[in-house]
């Protein structure tokens, strides 16, 4: 059984090889083997020429590969949205977290302003009210690093030179 060579790797043979023609014949044969087994291809689909070449050797081997492309598609959108679902959900506990934590303090603050422990009060109620700024306005926990800032290059440690006695 004689196979058919795709389209698309026959059209690349005609371009290269007038160039091929150009080299000494003992480089020619070699150059011929590395472009002929550098064909590839970039990218989910093959090239239609090799889509059509595994229909042939394959029973409905385009159709099996297109079908799996697709359910790795679906598969990957599922993923995603899973992903964005859950950060959102984390987002929404967080935010209510943060809610019922300031009505706490809060009516801590108040109860300790009545009883005449206003540093306390005040202390509280402060804290409170920049912890929640810190991480509402900045997104980001104290103490944190910025993922927008670049990592200082460090310097690469110096082996300590040492004396030997003598």
């Amino acid at each position: 059984m004689t196979e058919k060579i795709p389209t698309d790797v026959v059209e690349v043979i005609e371009k290269v090889d007038p160039l091929i023609k150009t080299l000494p014949p003992a480089q020619q044969q070699e150059v011929r083997q590395i472009v002929t087994t550098a064909i590839a291809f970039q990218g989910p689909l093959p090239p239609p020429g090799m889509l059509e070449h595994y229909g042939r050797i394959i029973p409905d081997g385009a159709e099996r590969l297109m079908a799996l492309l697709e359910k790795q598609t679906d598969h990957r959108v599922n993923m995603e949205t899973k992903l964005v679902d859950g950060r959102v959900s984390v987002a929404k506990t967080g935010q209510w977290m943060a809610f019922i934590l300031s009505l706490f303090f809060g009516s801590i603050s108040v109860f300790l302003g009545y009883t005449n422990h206003e540093w306390l009060a005040g202390t509280i109620a402060t804290t409170t009210i920049v912890g929640l700024a810190v991480v509402f306005v900045l997104g980001k926990e104290p103490g944190q690093k910025s993922p927008k800032s670049p990592e200082p290059a460090s310097k690469p440690t110096q082996p300590s030179k040492r004396r030997r006695g003598g």
